[in-house]
């Protein structure tokens, strides 16, 4: 006679109805990948709220939580930046992820932009208009 085999573990799913992971232990609702989901989104909340929910810049408010993703945190001083703010939200604590955005504005995507735009010098600006009127 052979040894029976045990019945095989029920498996269980993730809680969230679009994903089709499944669970380690069984006293979790969420897999691993949905939970580091909630708690970087909620991070993400947690920094816009600190900054009123709007752009320093020009005002823009953010209403829904979709609207995170109109919004950029820009460092004052590229010196003083110790990480990205967004690419740290995983692997730093709150108290440390203040310190940082203390070095930061939130800007919207447009504001942002134009903080960054090539065409502030005017050299670039005026050589880019030539180049271009060239082709017509």
């Amino acid at each position: 006679m052979g040894k029976s085999k045990a019945a095989p573990k029920p498996k269980i799913y993730c809680a969230n109805p679009d994903c089709k992971k499944t669970i380690a232990k069984s006293n979790e609702t969420m897999c691993w990948l949905c939970r580091r989901q909630v708690y970087r989104l909620s991070l993400r909340i947690k920094c816009s709220n600190y900054f009123d929910d709007k752009c320093q810049n020009c005002g823009f408010m953010r209403e829904t939580i979709e609207d995170l993703n109109k919004f950029d945190f820009h460092h004052k001083n590229m010196q003083d930046k110790e990480f990205t703010i967004s690419d740290s939200i995983i692997r730093n604590n709150w108290d440390e992820i203040r310190a940082e955005l203390d070095k930061c504005t939130m800007l919207c995507k447009f504001c942002h932009a134009d903080k960054h735009a090539i065409i502030r010098n005017p050299f670039i600006k005026d050589n880019a208009i030539i180049l271009a009127q060239e082709g017509q």
